[in-house]
């Protein structure tokens, strides 16, 4: 490659970059408003009335970091890549109720947004520290199992339940 080649890249690239930066912010807010939202209707300890409008909120957020996912993807960013489809995945186990979205998982949320900002705020800084998020994956990966083995035993149960009624049904027929 060219010097010529190689300083159009390195621009094309601060270009892209700095593109990326100024969406990524947006979409860090709006990540922020929906979760101090969802944080405020979590501790309303209001139950029905707001369930469409908490996952009103996480179907946003799935969007959100499904772009941001993307956006990072394309310029290689492969840490934050990482850290957004674990949060993305955990938005989407509460947005189709896998998940059980209390305090705790809203407080989940915010420390892996929290690391998110971190990551693409080292971006600006070549000489940043390093950002440790590794934490925050496991945590949120542990979560995930956790909610995915209850919700197949769960699943089960009612399965289980419903062969019973049946049996009792046939049980009942064949009497």
């Amino acid at each position: 490659m060219s010097d010529f080649d190689a300083t159009s890249h390195d621009e094309f690239y601060k270009s892209l970059l700095g593109d990326f930066l100024g969406e990524s912010e947006q979409i860090l807010v709006g990540l922020n408003e929906n979760l101090l939202r969802l944080d405020a209707w979590t501790r309303s300890g209001k139950e029905d009335p707001d369930v469409s409008q908490a996952r009103n909120l996480l179907n946003e957020m799935c969007r959100s970091c499904h772009s941001l996912k993307g956006l990072s993807n394309m310029l290689g960013l492969d840490e934050i890549e990482e850290l957004v489809e674990h949060v993305e995945m955990l938005f989407e186990a509460g947005r189709n109720g896998s998940l059980s979205v209390g305090r705790e998982i809203v407080a989940l949320m915010f420390e892996a947004i929290d690391r998110l900002a971190a990551l693409i705020d080292s971006l600006k800084d070549p000489d940043a520290p390093a950002v440790l998020y590794d934490r925050v994956i496991d945590r949120i990966t542990r979560i995930l199992v956790g909610s995915a083995q209850n919700d197949a035993s769960g699943k089960m149960s009612r399965i289980e339940e419903d062969l019973g009624r049946i049996e009792s049904r046939v049980a009942e027929a064949l009497a």
